[in-house]
């Protein structure tokens, strides 16, 4: 059997937020909605998602991934039986 563990933390650099709303999520895992003029806020997406608009922000929202973490569905060993 596989270890499984959550990817490593991100440093915490507020400039670094490459994923604008609109755009599909690329890992699933805690992400940072970084905000113009709030304190930032922490989200899970899972891959393949879209990164929603902020109440806020509207479609200036940018996020960047805090930590990755694998959705359960996504692991082979949690998949339901296969139909042949």
């Amino acid at each position: 059997m596989q270890d499984r563990q959550l990817g490593p933390l991100q440093e915490n650099d507020s400039n670094d937020c490459p994923y604008a709303a609109g755009d599909l999520v690329p890992d699933s895992g805690i992400y940072e909605l970084c905000h113009q003029d709030k304190p930032a806020d922490t989200l899970v997406f899972i891959r393949g998602a879209v990164f929603s608009e902020c109440v806020c922000c509207g479609s200036k929202a940018r996020y960047r991934l805090l930590r990755a973490a694998p959705y359960l569905m996504e692991d082979p060993d949690f998949r339901g039986p296969r139909v042949m």
